[in-house]
């Protein structure tokens, strides 16, 4: 791949948070782009590329140190933090120094040579992004499993390789009825960023009748939420949810990545063939 090619995939423009800022301003920055405030007020728009811009700065945020990579801050860990026992609503302002303890190997440019080696890279440090840096360690961007998917070329590896070689087993799931304070706790306990919600739909014209159907709530949504001082045990989850598509478990996992570029970043719910 040459450099333009990266440049499609890096995000240049993530948020930027450092040490000494205080949680309650990295949740309202990370939080006034979304989806969900849009839903909360009738006017939401599901376009893919305004999807997948707005997902990023709401879910990932680069920490700095005297202008070094030191971490990468996620919408799960703020969750994480907040709703556990020990972190008191006067906690929200405190210094990200005091609770931030991530850190991340930032990857030089100067090793960006296939997209399959950094697929693989994410799947050995079980991480969601990848900080970019240049020769002198400055910032350049962030590759995530979000912005992988927008790959141009198909790639012969992801060919040989089904959903269910990568898929997460048993995903937690709620209802409709539930509380995103009763969620977030949850993703909390669980440590995950993703919780699944079944339910039914119908197409009187193309499938007549009920049929199984799959949103999920992000943790990116609750930061949304939180940024914007919403009561979490007000709002249910069918408010904010979001519905996805669905692949089978026998597919490719090429075939999964130009779905889930097609849907705007959206994971994708596995069901048997």
């Amino acid at each position: 791949m040459d450099r333009q090619e990266w440049d499609f995939l890096i995000i240049n423009n993530p948020g930027i948070v450092h040490l000494e800022d205080r949680l309650s301003q990295i949740i309202t920055e990370m939080g006034q782009t979304g989806i969900v405030c849009e839903l909360l007020s009738g006017s939401s728009t599901r376009s893919a590329s305004s999807y997948h811009h707005r997902i990023l700065q709401s879910c990932y945020a680069v920490v700095l140190e005297a202008e070094q990579v030191i971490g990468v801050l996620t919408a799960q860990e703020i969750i994480g933090w907040l709703f556990t026992k020990q972190f008191s609503e006067a906690s929200k302002d405190c210094q990200l120094s005091r609770i931030f303890t991530g850190s991340v190997l930032p990857l030089p440019e100067s090793d960006l040579t296939d997209q399959i080696s950094v697929i693989q890279l994410l799947q050995q440090r079980k991480a969601s992004c990848l900080p970019i840096v240049d020769a002198q360690q400055q910032f350049v961007g962030l590759l995530t499993t979000e912005s992988l998917a927008r790959f141009s070329k198909p790639l012969a590896p992801l060919r040989l390789q089904t959903v269910a070689d990568v898929m997460q087993t048993a995903p937690i799931t709620v209802g409709l009825d539930c509380s995103i304070g009763a969620i977030a706790q949850q993703m909390s306990e669980q440590n995950t960023r993703v919780l699944v919600l079944p339910f039914e739909t119908s197409d009187l014209i193309a499938n007549p009748g009920l049929q199984q159907a799959w949103g999920i709530i992000q943790a990116q949504d609750v930061v949304q939420l939180l940024a914007f001082g919403v009561d979490l045990n007000r709002v249910q989850a069918a408010t904010i949810m979001q519905p996805i598509a669905t692949i089978t478990s026998e597919e490719t996992l090429w075939s999964a990545y130009q779905q889930i570029d097609r849907q705007g970043g959206y994971p994708l719910a596995v069901t048997s063939p």
